[in-house]
């Protein structure tokens, strides 16, 4: 009997055998289809990718189109010499508006104060000054030297100048232009 007490315990190693024989076989397996997956969908993330690129591309490609075609036109090229140039045309009434000069700190005796009440007062010193004189042609002159530092209630003063096919000068002035 000991041959038979022997064969239930030899069929049991033989199926171990084969269970690790087999996860073994599927370990091997796996391994190897990893690599050639995670390959796939490396490259499939790649093709997304530069799907989206291709896309974007073709719409600055529309995009470049579009302003090919605006620069193309006289019109709109003379507009953008005005608004980013500065540029008038003949015939253009343009208004340069100024910064005053400011005193210096040091200096508060030489700075003339231009506008010292309320701008209704001023308003009503002019036209007084009107009917005074017996003249309604306009407001007062208050011309002041250019060299002598004026404090005003106003951000600005305000020059004028003529119609110029030249550029006018951009730094610390903005230039706003009137067509008759």
């Amino acid at each position: 009997m000991p041959a038979n007490a022997g064969q239930p315990a030899q069929k049991n190693s033989t199926f171990a055998r084969q269970i690790a024989i087999l996860g073994v076989v599927l370990c091997a397996v796996a391994l190897s289809l990893a690599y050639p997956l995670r390959n796939y969908l490396d490259q499939r993330a790649a093709l997304a990718a530069a799907v989206a690129e291709q896309r974007a591309l073709e719409q600055q490609v529309d995009e470049l189109k579009i302003q090919q075609a605006a620069l193309s036109d006289p019109d709109y090229i003379r507009a953008q010499a005005k608004q980013r140039l500065q540029y008038v045309t003949p015939g253009d009434t343009v208004y340069v508006v100024q910064a005053p000069q400011t005193a210096t700190v040091g200096d508060p005796a030489g700075v003339v104060a231009l506008n010292t009440g309320p701008w209704y007062a001023t308003l009503w010193d002019t036209l007084s000054a009107d009917v005074a004189s017996g003249s309604a042609s306009g407001p007062v002159d208050q011309t002041v030297p250019a060299d002598v530092p004026i404090a005003t209630d106003t951000p600005a003063a305000s020059t004028v100048t003529g119609s110029s096919s030249a550029p006018t000068e951009p730094t610390g002035a903005t230039a706003v232009t009137a067509t008759p």
